[in-house]
C-alpha cells in the first residue's frame, strides 16, 4: 500500500510540473456595435466582430475569423505566425494555411506566469515573449521577465534576470529585433530608475545596457525601431527622435520632433507620427519630404492610434473613430497609400479606451494583400445608476 501511495504521489508531482496548452476559451457571443460613426450618424445595428484574431483583406475588407487569439507576430523567414491566447500559451500557424487550426507552440512554464505578446525574430526562428508576475506581489511595480524561445518552443535557459517595469514598457512595441535576428533591443525599468535600453544576443546570452539618453531629451517613450539595414536603433523621446549606435548603443544623433511614434520606410526615410500634422515623411537629417493625413484619426490624440505598419508603399494603422464616453471606443483599421490624399477604414470593431496605445497594432502578411488584427473582448456597458422612484402624488 505504501508503495502504491508513493507511485501516486510521484505521478502527482510529475502532473503538477508539466506544462500544458489548454484549449482556447470559448468566444463570447457578439454584441451590437455601440457608438457613432465619424459623421455622427448612428452606427448600424450589426453584430460586432468576435474577440480574437481576424484576417482582414486590405482591399476588399473581407474578414476571416481565426479564433480567440491575440497580439499576432509574423516570422517571415520561416513563414509562421504566432499569437497568445490571453491565458499564458503561445500558438503557431503556417502562413500558407492560416485558416487551419493552430498548434500549441509554448505552454505556461510550471509555477510561473504564462507568456504574452510574442515577438518573432525576422530571421533565425527565435521568439521573444513577456512573462508578467502579479502586481500585488511585494513591490509596487509589476515584475516582468523577457523570455526567448527556440523554434521548438523550449526556452533559452539562463537568459535575462527579472526586472521591474511600468506598464507601457511591457509589450510588443517595446521589443525590437535587429533585421538579421541576432540582436534584440527592449526597454525595462529597474527598481526606481528611469527606463533603460537593453540589447541582448540570444546566441551566447550576452547583454548590455545602452548608453544613457541626455536628461534634456526627456524620458524615452518606450517604442523602439531598428534601421532596416540594422545600422542604428531609434527611439522616441518627448522632443526628439534619438539615433543610437556603436558597441554600447550610445546616442549619436537626433531629429527634433514632437512625434511619439515613428516608422522606418527605408534606410534613409522615416514617418514621424505627429499628433498635430499626421504622418510626416522626413529624411534622416530631419528634412520634411511630405505629410500623410488620416493619423491619428477623428478623435485626435496620439494615444488613439497605433503605430503605422508599412508594406511597400502602403500603410495601415488602427485609429479611434468614436466613443461613448464610458470607456467603449469604436476603432477602424485604416489603410492608405503613400502619396494618396486619403485612405479607408476597411474593418471596424469596438474595444476599450487605450487599446490603440497598447500592443495590438495590425500586422501585414508578407507578399499578401492582408493583415492580422486582434480584437479584445469588448468592455461591459457602463452600469446604469439606480433611480429612486418618484412617490405618487397625494389624492
Amino acid at each position: 500500500m505504501n508503495h502504491l501511495n508513493a507511485r501516486v504521489a510521484a505521478f502527482a508531482v510529475v502532473w503538477a510540473t508539466m506544462a500544458w496548452c489548454a484549449e482556447p476559451a470559448p468566444t463570447p457571443a457578439p454584441v451590437p456595435t455601440p457608438g457613432a460613426t465619424p459623421d455622427a450618424t448612428p452606427a448600424p445595428d450589426v453584430a460586432a466582430p468576435k474577440p480574437g484574431l481576424h484576417l482582414i483583406h486590405a482591399t476588399s475588407g473581407e474578414d476571416e475569423y481565426l479564433g480567440p487569439y491575440y497580439n499576432p507576430s509574423v516570422d517571415p523567414a520561416n513563414k509562421l505566425v504566432y499569437a497568445d491566447d490571453g491565458r499564458g500559451s503561445l500558438w503557431r500557424w503556417s502562413l500558407d494555411d492560416l485558416t487551419a487550426d493552430p498548434v500549441c507552440f509554448a505552454a505556461p512554464p510550471p509555477q510561473e506566469p504564462g507568456y504574452r505578446f510574442p515577438v518573432a525574430a525576422p530571421a533565425g526562428g527565435l521568439v521573444a515573449a513577456f512573462q508578467a508576475w502579479r502586481p500585488d506581489l511585494p513591490t509596487a511595480r509589476k515584475r516582468v521577465a523577457v523570455s526567448f524561445l527556440r523554434p521548438d518552443g523550449k526556452r533559452i535557459a539562463g537568459g535575462l534576470p527579472l526586472f521591474f517595469t511600468d506598464g507601457r514598457y511591457n509589450g510588443a512595441l517595446s521589443i525590437a529585433w535587429k533585421p538579421g535576428g541576432e540582436l534584440v533591443a527592449f526597454y525595462l525599468t529597474v527598481g526606481v530608475d528611469t527606463p533603460g535600453l537593453y540589447v541582448f544576443r540570444p546566441s551566447d546570452k550576452y547583454w548590455v545596457r545602452g548608453g544613457g539618453t541626455p536628461a534634456t531629451y526627456g524620458q524615452p517613450q518606450g517604442r523602439l525601431q531598428w534601421q532596416p539595414d540594422g545600422r542604428s536603433l531609434s527611439e522616441a523621446t518627448p522632443g526628439h527622435l534619438v539615433l543610437r549606435g556603436g558597441a554600447n548603443f550610445v546616442p549619436y544623433g537626433k531629429i527634433d520632433t514632437a512625434a511619439t511614434l515613428h516608422t522606418w520606410l527605408d534606410g534613409e526615410t522615416l514617418l514621424l507620427h505627429d499628433p498635430d500634422r499626421g504622418l510626416v515623411e522626413v529624411d534622416i537629417s530631419g528634412a520634411v519630404k511630405g505629410t500623410i493625413g488620416g493619423w491619428p484619426g477623428p478623435l485626435g490624440g496620439d494615444g488613439n492610434a497605433t503605430l503605422a505598419v508599412v508594406q511597400g508603399r502602403r500603410l495601415a494603422w488602427i485609429r479611434a473613430l468614436a466613443t461613448d464616453g464610458a470607456g467603449r471606443v469604436d476603432y477602424g483599421l485604416y489603410v492608405a497609400v503613400l502619396g494618396a490624399a486619403a485612405g479607408n477604414d476597411v474593418f471596424r470593431f469596438t474595444a476599450h479606451t487605450g487599446y490603440a496605445w497598447g500592443n495590438a497594432g495590425p500586422v501585414w502578411l508578407p507578399d499578401k494583400d492582408a493583415l492580422l488584427v486582434s480584437v479584445p473582448p469588448a468592455p461591459p456597458p457602463a452600469p446604469v445608476s439606480p433611480t429612486t422612484p418618484t412617490p405618487p402624488l397625494p389624492h
